[in-house]
């Protein structure tokens, strides 16, 4: 197999090298006996995997979380950034993995700091870069990686319990289309036939039965404009959220919605008092944390209102006062905060209350998986069970004219 290799050679330089070995492995081995330091390693002609380890990397929280680990190991027994990201790199199998810790390392020789060498890979969060960026001022990297790592684990959770919350309503809400779809495409319009063949017609039916046939008629009649109409909204909805005044509307809109509105809204509450815990802890002050949080957020609105109250602190007010303006806070946060703050142990107070919404967020999902199974059942069952009305009556009917 033909592989194309990058390396740094002796000076530094680096070099672009074509190699024919059986394997990967002996390739990168031999190279190295030849003084070279592997940058990054690809076969030729195989786009197609490269491109599936892209992706599987892309979406791996795991990963991310895994490599600022080892490395946060390695910056604190005392090896530099420079050879710690080599030592990353020997030893990563993966070859869009190997390309992303080539990246951030050809990013650093460029001149660049780490936090912004992440930000050359597009695959780190704002949240990772800001932390990471945090470390660089305060020249802790190391302790800030390991933190940030404590912190990838639990967005890890975070996003598994999301998920988790999602995933059954989702389930039933994609079975009860199906099985609609299936009722209507199917089986309704055999017993359509039937009916219009029946001595009195469509005129005896009832009302429901006639709306099911009219449905049914109309989607079958027109279901490739339905799809182009339904492909254009989705094209217009992409193109249009993209606008700053639409996305702050649709992020607005995001926490004003029955039952999911609470739920994101409590995941917000739950990652701005972990980032809020992390930054405090490593001693940045309350308007720099505010900053880094208001950039990691993914809620323009959010966003826009921690920008408001970073401003409020830096006229004077207390983070209690300021932070009151959000309405998304309940009470019971901001009076633990106005404890902090009062009596001079904000840091502890900050470490009590992310423990108290993350439990809270956790409970809340449980909570909120228990409700909305049955009420996706319901639905189902009502929807399923009027299509079933709907033709057993006019079908007993006919049976027993018969």
């Amino acid at each position: 197999m033909k592989y194309k290799i990058k390396a740094l050679d002796y000076d530094n330089k680096v070099v672009f090298i074509k190699r024919t070995f059986d394997d990967e492995e002996n390739c990168i081995k031999s190279l190295k006996n030849s003084g070279y330091r592997i940058l990054d390693i690809h076969e030729i002609g195989g786009k197609d995997k490269a491109f599936n380890l892209r992706f599987s990397v892309r979406e791996s929280k795991e990963w991310q979380s895994l490599f600022v680990r080892q490395l946060s190991i390695l910056l604190l027994s005392g090896i530099n950034l420079d050879k710690s990201l080599d030592i990353l790199l020997e030893n990563e199998k993966n070859s869009y993995s190997r390309k992303i810790i080539t990246t951030i390392k050809e990013s650093i020789l460029l001149g660049m700091n780490f936090s912004q060498s992440l930000r050359e890979t597009k695959i780190f969060s704002k949240s990772v870069i800001e932390i990471a960026k945090v470390g660089e001022n305060t020249g802790e990297l190391g302790n800030s990686l390991n933190v940030l790592a404590n912190y990838l684990d639990d967005e890890i959770k975070l996003k598994k319990s999301i998920n988790s919350a999602l995933f059954y309503p989702i389930v039933l809400l994609s079975t009860t289309f199906v099985v609609i779809a299936y009722l209507m495409g199917n089986v309704f319009p055999v017993f359509t036939s039937m009916f219009a063949e029946s001595q009195n017609g469509y005129s005896d039916l009832p009302n429901s039965t006639k709306s099911l046939i009219a449905i049914s008629n109309f989607f079958r009649e027109y279901h490739i404009l339905l799809l182009i109409i339904a492909l254009i909204i989705v094209i217009v909805i992409k193109t249009t959220v993209k606008n700053n005044k639409v996305k702050l509307l649709v992020d607005r809109s995001k926490l004003r919605l029955p039952l999911i509105g609470k739920f994101y809204q409590k995941s917000i509450i739950a990652r701005f008092t972990k980032l809020l815990n992390i930054l405090i802890e490593s001693d940045v002050n309350i308007v720099s944390s505010l900053e880094v949080i208001r950039n990691a957020v993914d809620n323009t609105h959010i966003s826009n209102e921690l920008k408001n109250t970073a401003r409020l602190i830096e006229s004077g007010e207390s983070l209690y006062n300021a932070l009151s303006s959000i309405k998304i806070f309940p009470n019971i946060f901001l009076s633990m905060i106005n404890v902090g703050e009062k009596t001079g142990n904000l840091k502890y107070t900050v470490s009590e209350i992310s423990k108290y919404y993350e439990d809270d967020f956790n409970r809340y999902t449980k909570r909120f998986i228990s409700l909305f199974e049955p009420l996706m059942i319901i639905f189902l069952s009502l929807i399923v069970g009027y299509i079933v009305v709907s033709i057993a009556l006019p079908t007993f009917k006919i049976i027993n004219l018969v």
